[in-house]
């Protein structure tokens, strides 16, 4: 039995879009086989037109309707989007609303390795998990946090911190692994994510975490 807690809109991150560690994971938390080869149960969303490698209002149009009919069996339905980065901007913009209010027994999956091309207004209505080799043997991560662990106390800890990472990619690193902490509150995910995104877009590194690390301040 899937248990309450399970979110029905998720973005995996994962490396190159790793097939295995994505169907391993997801099969972990939903507690099923889950296998992207003639399930009936599984919609996948993906680039249809080789020259132009994008998912387009249409094919999401299309999901709408099909989505919009019930399922003849008892098993989830799994809506899988990849890579969700290829999702034009109106795409996005049309999955809005059902990522905000999905139909019963389904879950959707937005496969990506460049969060950053995804919309704020997409990204605010998904739990967002790093997928790592490590990360797929667990869903504990989704489990809502029961209270806040992150601790900087003082502007002085914020600014040594915001100072440790010397490229863009520790900083990065930082931040994915910040935001996986155990007990990490909903507010301070998103402060972290927001700023994950700018680093992806070439804001100054320290000057971005000193922000962020500023806001974190207990």
């Amino acid at each position: 039995m899937i248990t309450a807690t399970v979110n029905h809109t998720l973005i995996l991150v994962a490396p190159n879009r790793d097939s295995d560690l994505i169907t391993n994971w997801i099969s972990q938390q939903l507690k099923i086989h889950f296998a992207t080869d003639n399930n009936p149960n599984l919609i996948q969303l993906v680039p249809i037109d080789e020259t132009k490698p994008t998912i387009g209002i249409n094919q999401v149009r299309q999901l709408l309707v099909q989505l919009s009919f019930h399922t003849y069996t008892q098993s989830p339905r799994i809506v899988l989007i990849s890579p969700a980065n290829n999702l034009t901007v109106e795409a996005q913009n049309a999955l809005l609303k059902i990522l905000e209010e999905p139909p019963k027994n389904t879950y959707f999956y937005l496969v990506t390795d460049q969060i950053g091309k995804l919309l704020t207004t997409v990204r605010s209505r998904c739990q967002v998990v790093y997928l790592t080799a490590r990360s797929s043997s667990t869903v504990d991560r989704l489990a809502p946090p029961p209270h806040d662990s992150l601790t900087l106390s003082t502007y002085t800890e914020a600014i040594n911190l915001a100072e440790k990472p010397k490229t863009k990619n520790e900083a990065i690193k930082l931040l994915k692994k910040m935001s996986t902490q155990s007990g990490l509150a909903v507010k301070k995910q998103q402060l972290i994510l927001e700023t994950l995104t700018q680093l992806e877009n070439n804001f100054n590194v320290r000057l971005t975490l000193e922000h962020l690390f500023f806001q974190l301040i207990n």
